[in-house]
């Protein structure tokens, strides 16, 4: 604005200049907004915890009502798919 109220711009370089101007903005504001939802996350930190708190708590519990080998070894295997190399 200083630029074109001192004319060091002429009028059709400013409104160039504007429109690229509003097209960042808007780009920048697409961008905050996929940026909140991350941020919703991390603002719920309590409740991540308390969900990773329950899966654990579940996980030991399946895991100790396994009485012998064949039992725990099907219980990791179905646990962790990715280790499962058969």
């Amino acid at each position: 604005m200083d630029l074109y109220s001192e004319a060091e711009l002429d009028k059709a370089t400013y409104l160039q200049r504007n429109l690229e101007m509003e097209e960042i903005i808007k780009q920048l504001s697409g961008e905050k907004q996929e940026m909140s939802k991350t941020l919703f996350i991390l603002d719920n930190q309590p409740i991540i915890e308390n969900s990773i708190e329950e899966y654990s708590k579940k996980t030991k519990a399946n895991y100790r009502k396994c009485a012998d080998f064949l039992s725990k070894r099907k219980f990791i295997m179905e646990a962790c798919p990715k280790n499962n190399t058969r």
